[in-house]
């Protein structure tokens, strides 16, 4: 797998974003992951939506975010030996 790439949001709510990436040359059984913070160093608190199982598309929807906060983002592939790119 390649590293998803061009990350955008093509929705934006008030307690809600929807995130949107391209493959990148990914094949369509391709499992992402999405992992949020509040912290741009990503080192607490973390939300990865492996939580929710796995993400075969390349668009999710995150909700539940409190309106006004900034959040950061960053996506990354698992190829099917079970290993994951860099984000």
């Amino acid at each position: 797998s390649t590293v998803p790439v061009n990350i955008r949001y093509s929705t934006i709510q008030t307690s809600g974003v929807t995130v949107v990436w391209d493959a990148n040359g990914n094949s369509n059984s391709t499992v992402y992951q999405l992992t949020y913070s509040l912290n741009a160093n990503f080192d607490a608190p973390v939300t990865p939506t492996d939580d929710l199982g796995a993400l075969t598309t390349t668009t999710f929807d995150i909700g539940g975010l409190t309106p006004l906060t900034s959040y950061y983002l960053r996506i990354r592939a698992k190829n099917l030996a079970d290993v994951w790119t860099n984000f």
